[in-house]
């Protein structure tokens, strides 16, 4: 066992913080037109459907030919590769710093695949299990440490929301759109973040939101009435 978690911890060391750097280089460069990052997020983040319709999408590959091969860096068993994107995602939710407004629009808009991630049986283990983390710094360096999944991508949404006011509009539709969520912990997540968004936010801020919230649960209820009353 013991030589087991070095050897993991080693492993973890070299390669994650690697490709992290890697890609939040590439995302961060002015050099890449945005349309490309966008296009790296969407096969980073594996949506099914954005899949899907690519396939018939008459639009050109935005890649240059020698980057056409992130196919196949990003294709294969999405169910073995999906916890090694979830842990690139959420550490370019922790360090968004120098991305860019329109990189973190796009981070936002992909919010919610890390909650159909987690949805997955495989994923929710994951994120009640003790995980490597390896957290990349604003200098670049790297620190590792042993922790849930779970408190590992609370930390990167809470970093995410302070560092990123460009992209509050969408981390706050995020919570609204997810606030009774199927999933308990797809609703525990966004829960933790609501509190600690409501610990350090304005208070007209917070009336808007219980405001908000109330009605969507009212509508909520009300739309469990009626279906109860139209049961045979």
């Amino acid at each position: 066992k013991g030589l087991l978690k070095v050897a993991a911890e080693a492993l973890a060391e070299i390669v994650e913080p690697s490709s992290s750097i890697l890609v939040h280089s590439l995302l961060s460069t002015k050099v890449l037109d945005i349309n490309i990052k966008m296009q790296l997020l969407d096969h980073l983040v594996a949506n099914e459907n954005a899949c899907e319709s690519s396939d018939t999408d008459e639009s050109p590959n935005l890649f240059p030919e020698h980057l056409s091969t992130l196919d196949g860096i990003f294709s294969g068993n999405i169910q073995a590769l999906k916890l090694g994107r979830l842990a690139l995602f959420l550490n370019l939710l922790q360090s968004p710093w120098d991305l860019g407004r329109e990189t973190l629009l796009q981070l936002s808009q992909r919010l919610d695949w890390l909650l159909e991630s987690m949805a997955d049986p495989v994923v929710y283990i994951a994120f009640l299990q003790l995980q490597i983390q390896p957290t990349i710094q604003p200098d670049s360096s790297s620190k590792l440490t042993w922790q849930l999944m779970y408190h590992s991508a609370v930390v990167a949404l809470e970093i995410f929301t302070v560092a990123s006011v460009e992209a509050w509009g969408d981390v706050e539709a995020f919570l609204f759109r997810n606030v009774v969520h199927p999933c308990m912990l797809c609703r525990e997540l966004v829960l933790d973040l609501w509190s600690f968004i409501a610990r350090h936010a304005e208070v007209d801020l917070m009336e808007e939101h219980i405001s908000r919230l109330f009605s969507i649960l009212m509508d909520f209820s009300t739309s469990i009435v009626a279906a109860a009353l139209e049961w045979p």
